[in-house]
């Protein structure tokens, strides 16, 4: 893309255009990005927060120029696009039912700890979700109705499970920051 549109050679800061040689080899991003750790990435992304969120000087209404770097150098006032493999998820793109199984899990997991020793555990159905779980992961020809099927028994455990942990009385008990964002997770996932 970069030897194609002149704009982006603009952005690598060449002063003229020339698409005869790449700039560098397709390889080398990946390189770079693998040998960036998780504290790194935070690093960057406060460094550009904060160069957002600085106010910009009073513009100067005679001058065409659009000026927003400390060095009184020209800017570019375009949109930046942030590269989707830096940015955090919570949600990873494999089969539905993957995906299902294991909001399932995690569901059973926030019951647990939510769960009061002495007093009746609620049903979750564990052993049976798993075996269906299972039995679909084995298939391997899989029809549509198996598929519609099997996706429908998962989203009824997952909502017997939601269910249980909405019912359940906290007793004190907060859940960790890790499980909140896990059940967040697990209610849009089902939504969606």
């Amino acid at each position: 893309m970069i030897q194609e549109h002149a704009y982006l050679h603009y952005f690598c800061g060449y002063r003229e255009y020339d698409d005869s040689r790449p700039p560098f080899d397709q390889s080398l991003m990946v390189y770079f990005r693998k040998r960036l750790t998780p504290e790194v990435l935070g690093e960057i992304n406060e460094m550009i927060i904060a160069r957002a969120q600085k106010p910009k000087p009073e513009e100067n209404k005679d001058s065409v120029e659009n000026y927003d770097n400390d060095d009184d150098e020209p800017g570019n006032g375009g949109t930046m696009i942030v590269d989707a493999t830096c940015a955090p998820s919570n949600i990873k793109y494999p089969q539905d039912m993957t995906l299902l199984n294991e909001a399932r899990e995690c569901a059973e997991k926030i019951i647990d700890a939510l769960h009061t020793p002495g007093e009746a555990k609620p049903r979750t159905y564990r052993e049976k979700a798993r075996a269906d779980y299972l039995r679909f992961a084995r298939k391997r020809s899989r029809n549509r109705a198996f598929m519609r099927k099997s996706i429908k028994k998962q989203l009824s455990y997952i909502l017997r499970d939601l269910a249980h942990i909405d019912a359940m009385p906290a007793n004190g008990k907060v859940l960790s920051e890790k499980l909140s964002k896990r059940l967040e997770t697990i209610r849009k996932v089902y939504e969606q």
